[in-house]
């Protein structure tokens, strides 16, 4: 076996004994990694992560209060760095974990629901009271399959909020994988590897219900300069129409109440006391006047009053 060693590497072995270090030639097309500390890959605050989670924060807020039928508050209740050991120790057990994939990002992260956040979606698809439910839960007790189903959906309704507050920035799918109920079963890396958890406040009046999303820190790696880039702060997430556009959509198709007014009049309390079947009641509105269209209570149109497919129906003339 050849013994000698070549003059670079002595040189090298004489910088190691003098405590000198061997800098990179500046034309060096590789770059020094760590392959001990996983939490370096994302380190300090992701500005652009911060823009996300306030996106996600105003598409949920219409998303949940259309699919639970009620007003949800929604809130970013911080964005920070976390070892993924300490996080999911502290998840209370039960909870509902969704596992889902974001690709073209790789692995796995995390949509967390604690047991009180099962209980409010619980309530409000069933137009009952969150606090009431909240109260009689049992500590420990395992979700039934009707607690599950609800939970799936609602997860789903979240996890296209999160996809579509990416969009702007890096466009991603949801890819729902499995559900989890113990938090020490979910591995999205080992014990020491460091993940970015958004976390958000839900206030289903009057419950106040915590969820949060856990984004490994290896996840994240491909697209770190990125969401770190200050100029984030002023990225097009905030000259988006999406949002606009969705509440426009559903605004245009909510139902309004419609009625036709054909006369109306006032008379003495007196009178009205005296009425019987048969009587006539003189109303002071000519027999040819147009109707009045009410839309919610108030005047808006007149119309001529008649028949459409065997139906009652109203021709509108003019606004009023």
């Amino acid at each position: 076996m050849n013994q000698i060693l070549l003059p670079k590497e002595v040189e090298l072995l004489l910088d190691s004994v003098e405590g000198t270090t061997h800098e990179l030639e500046p034309d060096s097309p590789h770059r020094p990694i760590s392959l001990v500390g996983e939490e370096r890959i994302v380190r300090g605050r992701l500005p652009g992560l911060e823009v996300i989670a306030e996106a996600f924060a105003r598409v949920l807020r219409a998303d949940l209060t259309r699919h639970l039928g009620r007003n949800v508050g929604v809130t970013v209740a911080g964005v920070g760095t976390e070892k993924l050991s300490p996080y999911f120790n502290r998840i209370e057990h039960p909870s509902s974990i969704h596992l889902f994939r974001m690709p073209p990002l790789p692995g796995q992260a995390a949509l967390v629901c604690p047991p009180i956040m099962v209980d409010a979606v619980v309530e409000a698809s069933f137009g009952g009271s969150p606090l009431r439910r909240t109260r009689k839960r049992t500590t420990g007790r395992e979700f039934t399959a009707i607690e599950n189903r609800l939970m799936a959906k609602a997860a789903a309704v979240m996890l296209e909020a999160f996809k579509e507050a990416w969009a702007p920035l890096y466009p991603i799918e949801c890819v729902y994988v499995r559900a989890e109920y113990n938090p020490l079963t979910v591995s999205l890396g080992t014990a020491s590897d460091s993940a970015m958890v958004i976390a958000i406040g839900l206030e289903l009046d009057p419950t106040t219900a915590p969820i949060s999303i856990c984004l490994p820190s290896a996840l994240l790696g491909p697209i770190k300069e990125k969401l770190g880039s200050g100029a984030m702060r002023t990225s097009t997430l905030d000259r988006d129409h999406r949002t606009e556009e969705r509440i426009r959509g559903k605004i245009l198709a909510a139902k309004v109440n419609v009625a036709a007014e054909l006369a109306s009049g006032r008379i003495k309390v007196r009178d009205f006391l005296q009425l019987t079947p048969g009587l006539i009641l003189p109303l002071g509105t000519p027999a040819n006047a147009p109707a009045t269209i009410l839309v919610e209570g108030a005047p808006k149109f007149e119309a001529t009053i008649g028949e459409h497919h065997g139906s009652r129906a109203a021709k509108v003339l003019r606004r009023r």
